[in-house]
């Protein structure tokens, strides 16, 4: 919002990175609340930075940073799923 409202003045084609996909996994993540979402926020840029890390270090495509957080992604989704059947039974 800041690069658009501040210094380009307009929105751009290709301005944006992704941002409210990763916005929605942090706040999935965190289960809505507050203080989860600030604890979730840094884990998933340490996951980015590791991510173009790895692109960078080991020559993998620019697409490893959404594999990795999408795993992740899946990963809660089941466990939450595993959880809500428990309760539910």
């Amino acid at each position: 919002m800041v690069e658009v409202t501040a210094i380009q003045w307009r929105l751009r084609d290709g301005i944006s990175n992704g941002y409210g996909y990763i916005g929605f996994l942090v706040a999935w993540l965190a289960v809505q609340k507050p203080g989860r979402i600030i604890v979730m926020a840094a884990i998933v840029s340490i996951v980015s930075v590791g991510g173009d890390m790895l692109q960078i270090g080991a020559g993998l495509p620019s697409s490893t940073v959404n594999i990795l957080m999408a795993i992740i992604l899946f990963l809660v989704l089941r466990n939450q799923g595993i959880a809500t059947a428990k309760e539910t039974h």
